[in-house]
C-alpha cells in the first residue's frame, strides 16, 4: 500500500502433483528474464492475499485480508479458519507464522485487527492435515491510534516469535518503551516476552518493555529470514526513504533504534551515531526510483541451500514497491553498496510479499479479487521457448495495436511476425499506430536461433468501427466546494457519447479516495467513503479516513461506460475546512500528543470535526524531575 499502502501481494511453494498439473500454466502476466517463466498455482480463487507461509509437507497457507485462512494443497485451494476483523484502513488479517516445530504441533499465528478496529489480536491455530483441529487468543496489544501504519510482519526463529508492530501513526510512540507500537517484538510462543530482551531485566518493565526487540519503526510490513545465515530483515514502509533493516542482534550501542519518531527521518537522513541505519534503502527523488514507486511491501531474502536458478540471480534480497511493477534485487552479501538489478523489469504489481519454496523456486501472489499464486522456475532450454504468448486484443478504428512476445533460448534470438501467414515485422514486438479495418487478422511470431524456433500460439486482432469515448462530466460538487469530517457531500454528473447520446445511469461508476500529502514526494491515497453506483447524483458522508495529516482532500471519480464498453473518466478534488489547535501543558518542556505527539507548546491543523487522540505520555523527565 503507497506510503501508507492500502494493501497486498506475495510468493511460494508446492507438491510434485501440483508441478505435473499446472506444468502447461505458464504466466503471461510478467515480464521474466531469459531462461525463466512464471507458472499459475491456483484458479483465480484468492481474495486479496497479504502473506503466505509453507508448511514443511509442501502445503501453502495463505491469509487473505478478510480474514480467511486458506490452504493450498495438491492444487485446491480451501478454507481452514476465519477470523473476524475489519478491512477500514489498512486494517484486517495482516500477518502469519508458522511455529519452528509446526511439523509436530501445527501452530499457526494469525495477526489481525478485531472487528472494533481498535486492537490487534496474535491467535493462534493447530491445524492437522486437513482441517482446523483448534483455535486460542494468545495476546491482545495496545490500543490502536489510528487505522494505519498496523505492520504485522511476523515469523519463528529457533522457537521465538519475532512480530513487528506499526506506530498507528504517531511517531512518537516508536521510541516509547511502554507500548508496542512502532517495535519489533521477540516473544515465546505462548506471547510471554522472551528471555534475553533488552529491556526484560530493566527494574519496573511492564510486559510491553519486556517484549522489545527493537525500537523506532515506522510501518514494518514484511519480515524475511535468510535460510543459511538466520539473519531476519524487516521492510520498512518508511517517511523520506523506504528502508530494509537487519534486526538480526540490534546494537545495544544505538539503544536497539532504528530511528524512526517524532523528526519523521528515515533512510540517510538518520543520525548514524544514534540510529542503527538500513542495510538499504531508497528515495523516490533519486533516479530510478521516483517513476511511481511509494511503498517497500514485499522483501526476500532468498539464499535457499538448493535452487536451480543461475548464481547471479541467488544470495539475493528481492523485494518490491506498491505502486511499481518491477521486482528488483540487492546482493545480500554487500547490501549497502547502492547496487541493485532488476528480475522484473514491469508487470509486476501488488505484490505485498514473497517466499522460497521448498523446491528453491520464488513464489508470490497478486493482490487481486480474483488473484493467484505463482510458482518462478527456471527452465531454460537451448531451443526457443514461448514464455508469454502475445494475446488477442480487440481496438478501435484510429488506436494502437501492439503485439508482444517472452521467449527463452540461446541467444540471440530473432523475431518474424506474420498477418495470416505474411511476414510483417522482424522486430521483437509489432505495432501498429493507427489501425484500419484492413489490419484484421491472425497474427503469429516465429522466434529462432542457431538452434531451432518455435512458432506462438494465434493472436487475434478485431477491429471495431471508430467509436469516440463517452464524456464524463461532474457537476457537483465543484472544487470549491468544502467539508468537514461528517459532512453530506452531494455528487452529481452527466454522461454523454457521441454514438449512444446522453447514457442510462446504468453506465455510472462512482468512486471517492481520501488523499494527502505530507511531503513534496509523499502523496498517496486511501479508499474513501462509500459512493453508490448506477446513479446520476447521491451522496456520502465525508471522513479524514483518521488521518492526521493537515495536508488531504477528497477526490470524486466519475467513469461512465458506453454501450460498447468504451469508458470515460473525470474527477473533481474537494478541500476540508480546517481548524488550528493548539495543545499545551502548564509545565514547559513537555509533550502531548495531538493525534501526533510534540513538545508543547505548538500548533497542529486538523479537519474540522476530526477525531484526535490526546494523551500525555508519561513519564516524561525534564532535568531531574
Amino acid at each position: 500500500m503507497k506510503r501508507d499502502i492500502f494493501p497486498f501481494q506475495v510468493i511460494k511453494q508446492f507438491t510434485a502433483c501440483l508441478v505435473l498439473f499446472f506444468s502447461l500454466l505458464i504466466n503471461s502476466y510478467a515480464q521474466l528474464p531469459t531462461g525463466f517463466i512464471a507458472k499459475k498455482l491456483t484458479n483465480n480463487d484468492i481474495k486479496e492475499a497479504v502473506t503466505m507461509a509453507h508448511a514443511p509437507d509442501g502445503r501453502i497457507f495463505i491469509a487473505e485480508r478478510s480474514g480467511a485462512l486458506k490452504q493450498l494443497k495438491n492444487g485446491i485451494v480451501t478454507t481452514i479458519h476465519t477470523v473476524s476483523t475489519i478491512t477500514d484502513s489498512e486494517q484486517g488479517l495482516l500477518g502469519i507464522a508458522l511455529h519452528s516445530d509446526f511439523a509436530t504441533n501445527g501452530k499457526i499465528y494469525m495477526f489481525y485487527t478485531n472487528l472494533a478496529g481498535n486492537r490487534h489480536y496474535l491467535d493462534m491455530v493447530v491445524v492437522d492435515a486437513d482441517q482446523k483441529v483448534s483455535d486460542v487468543r494468545i495476546m491482545e496489544f495496545d490500543p490502536i491510534v489510528n487505522g494505519f501504519h498496523n505492520g504485522g510482519a511476523m515469523l519463528f526463529k529457533d522457537g521465538l516469535l519475532y512480530i513487528c508492530i506499526g506506530e498507528s501513526q504517531d511517531p512518537k510512540l516508536s521510541q516509547d518503551l511502554t507500548t508496542y507500537h512502532g517495535k519489533v517484538l521477540r516473544l515465546q510462543d505462548d506471547g510471554q516476552p522472551a528471555p534475553g530482551n533488552p529491556y526484560y531485566n530493566a527494574a519496573g518493565a511492564n510486559r510491553q518493555q519486556k517484549s522489545i526487540w527493537a525500537i523506532g519503526m515506522r510501518n514494518p510490513w514484511f519480515m524475511t529470514m535468510d535460510p543459511q545465515t538466520k539473519k531476519i530483515y524487516v521492510v520498512n514502509v518508511g517517511g523520506g526513504y523506504e528502508e530494509i533493516n537487519d534486526v538480526t542482534s540490534p546494537d545495544a550501542s544505538r539503544n536497539y533504534n532504528y530511528g524512526w519518531g517524532t523528526d519523521n527521518k528515515s533512510g540517510s537522513e538518520q543520525n548514524a551515531a544514534t540510529t542503527i541505519l538500513p542495510v538499504f534503502a531508497y528515495n523516490r527523488d533519486i533516479t530510478n526510483w521516483n517513476a511511481q514507486s511509494c511503498a517497500i511491501t514485499s522483501g526476500l531474502a532468498f539464499n535457499p541451500p538448493v535452487t536451480n536458478y543461475p548464481a547471479q540471480y541467488r544470495n539475493k534480497f528481492y523485494f518490491g514497491d506498491w505502486c511499481t511493477e518491477w521486482l528488483r534485487s540487492i546482493d545480500l552479501a554487500n547490501p549497502n553498496t547502492g547496487a541493485w538489478q532488476e528480475l522484473f523489469p514491469k508487470d509486476f504489481p501488488r505484490v505485498l510479499g514473497l517466499t522460497t519454496g521448498l523446491d528453491g523456486n520464488i513464489y508470490y501472489s497478486d493482490y487481486m479479487n480474483n488473484g493467484n499464486i505463482w510458482r518462478i522456475e527456471y527452465t531454460l532450454t537451448q531451443i526457443p521457448q514461448i514464455v508469454n504468448q502475445p494475446r488477442s486484443q480487440t481496438v478501435y478504428e484510429s488506436e494502437p495495436a501492439t503485439f508482444s512476445v517472452t521467449a527463452t533460448g540461446t541467444n540471440p534470438l530473432g523475431y518474424k511476425w506474420f498477418k495470416n501467414n505474411d511476414l510483417v515485422s522482424t522486430a521483437s514486438t509489432y505495432t501498429i499506430p493507427s489501425v484500419t479495418m484492413n489490419n484484421a487478422g491472425d497474427y503469429t511470431v516465429e522466434v529462432t536461433n542457431t538452434v531451432g524456433s518455435v512458432t506462438s500460439n494465434v493472436a487475434k486482432l478485431t477491429v471495431l468501427p471508430y467509436n469516440a469515448p463517452p464524456v464524463a462530466k461532474i457537476t457537483s460538487p465543484l472544487a470549491t466546494s468544502k467539508w468537514n469530517v461528517g459532512t453530506v457531500v452531494s455528487y452529481s454528473g452527466t454522461a454523454t457519447d457521441a454514438e449512444d447520446g446522453s447514457l442510462p445511469v446504468s453506465a455510472y461508476n462512482w468512486e471517492v479516495m481520501v488523499f494527502h500529502k505530507d511531503c513534496p514526494t509523499c502523496e498517496h491515497s486511501h479508499p474513501g467513503p462509500n459512493a453508490a453506483d448506477n446513479v446520476a447524483s447521491g451522496t456520502f458522508v465525508a471522513t479524514n479516513g483518521g488521518e492526521t495529516s493537515s495536508n488531504i482532500w477528497l477526490r470524486i471519480y466519475l467513469t461512465v461506460t458506453d454501450s460498447k464498453g468504451r469508458k470515460g473518466i473525470d474527477s473533481v478534488d474537494i478541500q476540508p475546512n480546517k481548524v488550528d489547535l493548539t495543545a499545551t501543558t502548564n509545565v514547559s518542556g513537555l509533550e502531548i500528543v495531538l493525534g501526533l505527539g510534540n513538545v508543547a507548546p505548538y500548533t497542529k491543523t486538523a479537519v474540522v470535526n476530526a477525531s484526535l487522540t490526546v494523551m500525555a505520555p508519561s513519564p516524561q523527565v525534564i532535568g531531574n524531575t
